[in-house]
């Protein structure tokens, strides 16, 4: 005998890399849905935020450039009935996305810094694994994004090195 559970989703809409990213990551078993694992932020996020329909609301559709996100099943608080997700809610879910997204820009290609290798390279290799589309908004935007965290970084490292070196 099985178990039908019947699967509800979200609709929200990230920048293309994003979306790519994501279904690259996260798409679910049927290739449908993006479905977040247990213990991720998003995930908590959905747990913690979902609610019931409002009242007079029409049940949300997918849009042109939307990416569906499977909603987690909880026997205290079936996707059945909680399957809202406020402005505000989805906003704080589209953040956590992109920043585990520059997490994993930083933490990826932060490693190849000394290796005398062009970053140009390095990023178009990463795009492919990642499964991103080769355009040169795609790149420039992930190199802006690894180039603005460097910096960052360099600057409190700096700032840490000027500090050692006065006392």
């Amino acid at each position: 005998m099985y178990l039908c559970i019947m699967k509800y989703f979200i609709y929200i809409t990230v920048e293309p890399y994003i979306k790519q990213w994501l279904e690259h990551e996260f798409l679910n078993n049927e290739q449908t849905a993006i479905a977040f694992p247990r213990g991720t932020a998003e995930r908590d996020i959905l747990a913690v935020f979902l609610q019931k329909q409002p009242e007079n609301s029409v049940p949300q559709k997918k849009k042109e450039g939307q990416i569906a996100i499977e909603l987690p099943y909880d026997k205290n608080r079936s996707p059945e009935t909680y399957n809202f997700l406020p402005p505000d809610a989805e906003q704080t879910l589209r953040k956590c996305i992109y920043q585990r997204f520059r997490m994993e820009v930083w933490k990826e290609l932060h490693q190849f810094k000394n290796c005398h290798m062009l970053i140009s390279d390095i990023i178009l290799a990463w795009m492919e694994k990642k499964g991103i589309e080769d355009t040169e908004q795609n790149w420039e935007t992930i190199r802006q994004m690894y180039f603005r965290q460097r910096k960052k970084y360099e600057q409190k490292r700096n700032g840490i090195q000027k500090q050692k070196t006065s006392k």
